[in-house]
């Protein structure tokens, strides 16, 4: 099994566009349409790891409008299709100040990507069948 993560930007938190007020929004809809669970303790997961590396400034969204998952038949998400071929597909939504910051902290960036992976590797570890 793997985990592929479809990484997009999104617009900044404003009431006139009516996106979500956060700054990484964890779309784990098409997970969540085939195992509730498992996507649920994908976004705790996730959510542990993440938000530690992004600190008080910015929001870690589990439950956000954006799932990655469409609901028009015979159109499907990245995520989707990773789930059809039995990955683990997360889609993570970046504000534009998130990716701003990102991109002037060298550091944040690799605590982010590390942070990423041990969610990936903690998740795996718990969903594959024991030996």
């Amino acid at each position: 099994m793997m985990v592929h993560f479809d990484v997009h930007g999104r617009r900044d938190f404003s009431k006139e566009v009516g996106n979500d007020d956060s700054d990484l929004d964890l779309g784990l809809g098409a997970i969540r349409s085939v195992d509730s669970e498992l996507a649920t303790e994908l976004a705790q997961v996730l959510y542990n790891e993440i938000q530690p590396v992004l600190g008080n400034k910015f929001t870690v969204n589990t439950m956000p409008q954006l799932q990655g998952c469409c609901q028009n038949p015979g159109r499907m998400t990245l995520t989707q299709q990773s789930v059809g071929y039995g990955m683990l597909g997360v889609q993570l939504e970046f504000s534009m100040r998130l990716r701003r910051w990102l991109n002037e902290n060298k550091s944040a960036r690799h605590r982010l990507a590390h942070a990423m992976a041990r969610a990936a590797d903690t998740i795996l570890e718990a969903t594959l069948p024991k030996e």
